[in-house]
């Protein structure tokens, strides 16, 4: 279950995770951040424990995330085609 926390639309959020049967919620906090023209979303995961971030890497979720990671970058992609045709993002 998430929650949300906080949010500073459209450059940070930050929201509660909880899953069974990890100890404890963990606050993810993901901000959007300008490079060099291009933005980069960040994300942090922060843990009450050890054993929390331990249970965490055990349950697969680090590559669950890369996975998700992934198809986000390849829908960014295939939105920009049609909609952004240039590099700079423009219309």
């Amino acid at each position: 279950m998430d929650r949300t926390s906080s949010s500073e639309s459209p450059t940070r959020l930050v929201y509660t995770q909880s899953f069974e049967p990890m100890p404890g919620d963990a606050v993810a906090t993901v901000t959007f951040e300008e490079r060099d023209g291009t933005t980069a979303l960040v994300s942090h995961e922060l843990y009450p424990s050890k054993e929390a971030l331990d249970a965490a890497l055990g349950s697969g979720m680090e590559e669950g995330m890369r996975e998700a990671f992934e198809q986000l970058e390849e829908l960014v992609a295939l939105l920009r085609g049609p909609i952004f045709p240039n590099a700079e993002g423009t219309r």
